[in-house]
């Protein structure tokens, strides 16, 4: 008699199990002085209108640009730094962010005030609100910083999984800002107190997070990275995320994780969306800091980061990282950062094991739009779109232009080549090469010709399935057979039966 053998694509599996994951969406984010009291008219030195108050409606039009922008992303937790050093400021967020989402967030309480009196300036801390549907603080929330204006911010709380109990540490905190000469020994003392509090944190788990007023390589966050920690933006999007508006180099707000937590994090990225820098709409920029969100898998402690194999033809709406060959390796593009209109797409080195790319950060990733026709839109991680822009002379500029504005951007072709490439060609016939353009750096841009050292790139696709699985059970008979838990039940007469949404039929 013939037994029943189940045949299952791992990708049904794959979905099952992403079903069961805890996943949490953590957002970090400097807002630049948003205070309650109105005392005072607030100048910010970067001269941000929105920023600048003392009235009721310019706290009003401040809060109002914040959540606007941070509502949509609908984060688990919302941390902040440079929010006023009273309980009413972090009320007033949770109750507005409760009205623009329809969810309940609350305030963590932290029992921190000061007396204005003696500070007429005002002081700051950094705080934290949470959705009460999904996530809860467990334990105090602490200071993790000497003196009286760190310990406020630098704070410390540990969180808790509403779907599955799992919990984490959450450490925000604000560096000493200013150049290296004079206040690099400040940030150290900064994450030498940090480090050493920490060791008192409730779970093991431990996600650091805040305006560091550093880049990496500097001594302040090399204790931190000695310590065993890794940096999340760096690692997903590149350190050219550009969380700051004015800096000009690498990020300076960070998300450090310990190797714990690290195999929990799934992703880590930063929305343009708050600076003055990244906004096209200048009267939307609230602060001179962007904020970022690192996504949480929690309990995942064996989470692998999605595989990428070559393609062969594109799907519309699916991401893809552009990889050429140039200097004898492989060389990923990557996006414009987020204060960037124009420029060629700087590369990094990516490496190749049995077919497969690993850990490709989003900053990697374009998706192809679908355009009608055959045709597509390529966006980036910043959610821009890439158009070619016309000199005086009219011709076409060999850089890529990006436009938040889908209806000013290119359509593109994408034809696969013989030799496993794909010309990516735009409206002017221009395409995507790699070639080296400046001081020997691999660079794409736009051009309608090949030759020495100019290569079309190969196309890498997340792996969807990881191989099948047979499952048998005792012999099909005419009344009864088994499904995938075990369980009896009764046969359909017609023979139909449905697996993940589709029909299979047994003669």
């Amino acid at each position: 008699m013939k037994r029943l053998s189940l045949i299952l694509i791992c990708v049904t599996i794959a979905a099952m199990s992403a079903m069961a994951d805890d996943i949490i969406k953590v957002c970090g984010q400097n807002v630049q002085n948003f205070f309650y009291s109105l005392d005072r008219n607030r100048t910010t030195d970067n001269n941000i209108p929105v920023s600048n108050y003392n009235t009721v409606e310019g706290r009003t039009a401040k809060l109002n640009a914040i959540i606007s922008a941070l509502a949509p992303y609908e984060a688990d937790i919302y941390t902040f730094n440079e929010v006023e050093c009273c309980e009413e400021v972090m009320t007033l967020l949770a109750e507005s962010m409760s009205a623009a989402t329809g969810k309940n967030y609350a305030a963590v309480k932290d029992g921190l005030s000061y007396n204005k009196s003696s500070y007429p300036d005002g002081v700051l801390k950094a705080g934290f609100i949470y959705n009460t549907a999904t996530i809860k603080p467990y334990g105090s929330n602490v200071g993790t910083g000497n003196g009286y204006f760190y310990t406020r911010f630098m704070r410390m709380q540990a969180f808790e999984s509403k779907a599955s109990g799992e919990r984490f540490t959450l450490s925000m905190n604000h560096f000493k800002s200013g150049d290296v000469a004079e206040n690099g020994e400040a940030r150290i003392d900064n994450a030498q107190s940090l480090l050493t509090n920490l060791s008192g944190a409730l779970d093991p788990d431990i996600l650091i997070m805040g305006d560091l007023n550093s880049e990496m390589g500097e001594a302040c966050l090399d204790l931190i990275v000695n310590a065993g920690y890794d940096e999340q933006i760096i690692k997903y999007a590149g350190p050219y995320a550009y969380t700051h508006c004015w800096d000009g180099g690498e990020i300076i707000d960070h998300a450090f994780a310990n190797g714990t937590m690290a195999k929990q994090i799934t992703t880590a990225t930063v929305m343009p969306i708050a600076n003055p820098c990244s906004v096209t709409d200048y009267s939307k920029a609230y602060s001179d800091h962007n904020p970022y969100m690192v996504t949480l898998s929690l309990g995942n402690n064996g989470h692998t980061a999605p595989q990428y194999v070559r393609a062969k033809t594109v799907t519309a709406g699916n991401k893809y990282a552009m990889v050429g060959t140039l200097n004898g390796g492989l060389e990923a593009a990557l996006a414009l950062a987020a204060n960037y209109t124009y420029g060629y797409l700087k590369t990094q080195t990516v490496t190749e094991e049995a077919g497969v790319i690993e850990t490709v950060p989003s900053s990697m990733l374009f998706e192809f739009a679908d355009a009608g026709n055959g045709l597509f839109y390529i966006k980036d991680c910043n959610g821009r779109y890439i158009y070619s822009d016309k000199r005086d002379n009219g011709t076409y500029y060999s850089t890529f232009s990006m436009t938040p504005d889908v209806g000013a951007a290119h359509t593109f072709t994408i034809t696969p080549e013989a030799d496993g490439t794909f010309k990516i060609q735009n409206t002017t016939n221009d395409y995507f090469i790699q070639a080296t353009i400046y001081e020997g750096a691999g660079e794409f841009g736009l051009w309608n010709y090949q030759g020495t050292d100019r290569y079309l790139p190969f196309l890498y696709e997340e792996l969807k399935t990881t191989g099948i699985t047979t499952i048998n059970h005792e012999p099909l008979t005419t009344d009864h057979y088994y499904n995938l838990a075990g369980q009896r039940i009764t046969r359909p007469t017609k023979g139909i039966y449905i697996l993940n949404g589709k029909k299979i039929f047994f003669k």
